[in-house]
């Protein structure tokens, strides 16, 4: 064999090795990049699960709040207006069964309650509660006014029939008035403040409770409901017990502190619970009273522990304030 013949057969044997070799290089190289390309399908397919179960968590909650919005709305149009906000939210709440004792035991005690309340107002006189008899007068606009106002429990059968009351909410006053017009009764009160004003229109009284549970897990004594939730009532008390009065709340007494309600000491707001029948009208404007209208005196607590807690004009015979 010649030299040229073994040199072309040497070449073609290196160029077969060198074409079988750099194939498996470039397999490896392509299977490579298969891998990543492979890597790069699983990492999205996991971002996309990861995506569709954060907007099912969100298309969850969105379904939660619709399904918690209209059970709500279904519990006011069923609860409303014979019961207040607070019952409402305690029903919600899980708390039915300690609702149902609180109305239970309210109900039960009302006639007796209101027996004991009224023997003890006989002994109860102004000069108990310092508060001084003063003349409810009106403006010359006033058509008709009544004679001088006392403290009262019970209307006299000579008075004239409460027809419908105001309340003026840049006075901070509540005026009683008879069919004629003629004023009957004037209170110093407490509307809501700037926050929780007290809404304004034509309104009547449609349910009275002698105590009722109220926003913030606190009770008030006589309690005149005129508009759903929004009351007459008495200052709050931390527990159904007269002695655990708020103090900080009857010295607001003539301001806006409420978070709606029309307070009341627990003199005003018992006259009202007793004399102010269902279907007594209510009228909530946000102006002053008429020259002459004042309110009557609400007496200044005494700041002693024994007296700590009570409402001055609260006619209980427990009140230590009968007892000076």
């Amino acid at each position: 064999m010649s030299e040229q013949k073994k040199k072309k057969n040497v070449n073609a044997m290196f160029n077969v090795l060198n074409s079988e070799f750099g194939g498996k290089s470039n397999s490896r190289s392509s299977g490579g990049k298969k891998s990543n390309v492979s890597h790069k399908k699983r990492k999205n397919k996991s971002d996309a699960k990861k995506s569709r179960s954060a907007d099912n968590i969100g298309l969850g909650f969105v379904k939660f709040l619709i399904l918690f919005v209209t059970a709500l709305a279904l519990a006011w149009v069923i609860f409303m207006p014979s019961h207040s906000l607070e019952e409402l939210t305690a029903y919600l709440s899980g708390n039915f069964s300690q609702l149902v004792e609180h109305i239970h035991s309210s109900d039960s005690q009302t006639g007796a309650d209101s027996s004991a309340e009224q023997t003890s107002s006989a002994s109860y006189t102004s000069a108990q509660t310092t508060a001084a008899t003063t003349t409810a007068s009106t403006s010359a606009t006033t058509t008709k006014t009544s004679a001088a106002t006392t403290v009262h429990y019970v209307v006299s059968p000579d008075s004239a029939e409460p027809d419908n009351i105001k309340v003026y909410l840049k006075s901070q006053l509540v005026a009683v008035y008879d069919s004629e017009g003629g004023v009957i009764k004037v209170f110093i009160c407490s509307s809501g403040k700037s926050s929780t004003p007290t809404r304004t229109g034509d309104y009547a009284i449609h349910h009275q409770y002698r105590w009722r549970l109220m926003i913030g897990d606190c009770y008030a004594q006589y309690a005149s409901a005129f508009s759903g939730s929004y009351l007459f009532h008495s200052i709050p008390y931390n527990r159904q017990d007269a002695s655990t009065m708020s103090n900080a709340s009857y010295d607001k007494l003539g301001s806006g502190a409420s978070a709606g309600c029309i307070r009341l000491c627990c003199r005003d707001a018992k006259w009202i619970y007793d004399n102010c029948k269902i279907g007594t009208k209510v009228k909530v404007v946000n102006e002053f009273a008429p020259d002459g209208l004042e309110g009557e005196e609400i007496p200044v607590r005494i700041k002693k522990n024994k007296y700590s807690g009570w409402d001055p004009t609260d006619p209980s015979a427990q009140n230590p304030y009968n007892k000076l």
